[in-house]
């Protein structure tokens, strides 16, 4: 008897044993022994929900929509999950009937994934509810205020407390953004054919006109090269901005779209290599997403590493060429060179764990063909 208790106590270590284990797997790229290994440590603790977490986004990576987005709910259950949800105490949505019903969309994880989540926002207004609030970063609400005049966008806190829902009035439903794809996007497809869900400032697109023209004939080509300062991981993976030199030294204009102060490594660029990135000090995306929507919606190519810049500039239906790391985040799937959720982008996928120059060679040579179709060598 004590040693059956004993195995039961250990389950939960075995468990977590199996899941680290295959996310050493799943990084490595090897996602069958992965998903093997989080079913083991299901199996072993059927409520383990970083397990179910974590095959969700196997499951996800590998195309397999209905499965995925099931296990994706779980990601609200882990504590310190990126997948953080406002404790509203309505009924849940799962897709039925929204006749003369309210329905609250609350905020959760980056403001990337809000933006990618958002292109679902199209098909819940199709649902003819009576109202939809949406809950969003504030640095979001501009656009899509513009682009959904039909929904009521309240601004995102961190709430650990519901009676900031006091002022809502009466709610029907609730659904986490995230969770949105799970009604609407369980087949790929179910994705819609539309460039874009995202509607930019005209007015602040004259502006960054003007500036673009004053640089004389010429691509203008936003570029964005690595992660945010809190995602150190993405930081690793991304390429250096020496390493793109290929590409900035051909004859177009290269203007930065990097989110974060970068200007001493700009700076650093120049002094060895004489590449200019061209930068403004009002660009700062960290603060006004609606100002870097306007500049992206100038500009004719945007070259970006994965990172908010790819979800600006494919919301808004810019063509887009998107550096892929191996392995992808699971938004850009497997084997394929475009995007479900960003007709307008193009994938340039790496082909070994490690190194860019082989991504960057096959991207300069793009742009070259983009340049001399445009007369411009």
């Amino acid at each position: 008897m004590d040693s059956y208790n004993r195995a039961i106590e250990l389950k939960p270590d075995y468990a977590e044993a199996y899941s680290n284990r295959g996310v050493v797997f799943q990084n490595s790229g090897q996602l069958e022994e992965a998903m093997e290994n989080y079913n083991q440590a299901i199996q072993i603790q059927p409520d383990y929900a970083k397990a179910h977490w974590n095959l969700s986004l196997v499951l996800l990576l590998l195309g397999d929509m209905r499965n995925g987005w099931l296990e994706y709910e779980y990601g609200k259950l882990i504590k310190k999950s990126r997948r953080r949800v406002s404790p509203a105490p309505y009924q849940l949505w799962d897709g039925e009937p929204l006749g003369d019903k309210v329905i609250l969309v609350t905020a959760e994880q980056g403001v990337g994934d809000e933006i990618m989540f958002a292109s679902c926002i199209p098909d819940l207004i199709d649902k003819n509810p009576k109202q939809i609030i949406l809950e969003c970063d504030l640095r979001l609400a501009p656009l899509l205020v513009r682009s959904f005049p039909q929904i009521d966008v309240l601004d995102r806190k961190d709430r650990e407390r519901i009676d900031w829902l006091n002022e809502l009035g009466d709610i029907d439903f609730q659904i986490a953004i995230g969770s949105l794809p799970g009604v609407f996007r369980q087949d790929l497809c179910h994705f819609p054919s539309r460039r874009s869900f995202l509607i930019s400032n005209a007015k602040l697109r004259d502006k960054w006109k003007r500036r673009y023209d004053d640089l004389g004939p010429g691509m203008k080509i936003g570029i964005s090269w690595t992660g945010g300062a809190k995602d150190s991981r993405k930081r690793a993976k991304a390429p250096t901005l020496e390493q793109w030199l290929p590409l900035l030294r051909l004859e177009a204009y290269f203007i930065n779209l990097q989110y974060g102060d970068h200007r001493q490594e700009l700076k650093q660029l120049k002094e060895s290599s004489g590449v200019h990135i061209h930068d403004w000090a009002d660009a700062d995306p960290l603060i006004d997403l609606d100002n870097q929507a306007a500049q992206i919606a100038e500009l004719d190519l945007v070259i970006s590493f994965d990172n908010v810049t790819v979800q600006i500039a494919g919301a808004i239906g810019k063509k887009t060429w998107v550096l892929v790391s191996t392995p992808p985040f699971w938004m850009y799937m497997l084997d394929r060179s475009d995007s479900p959720w960003y007709p307008a982008a193009k994938l340039f996928r790496q082909t070994e764990a490690e190194g860019w120059a082989g991504i960057i060679e096959d991207i300069r040579n793009n742009l070259l063909r983009e340049i001399h179709n445009r007369g411009e060598i």
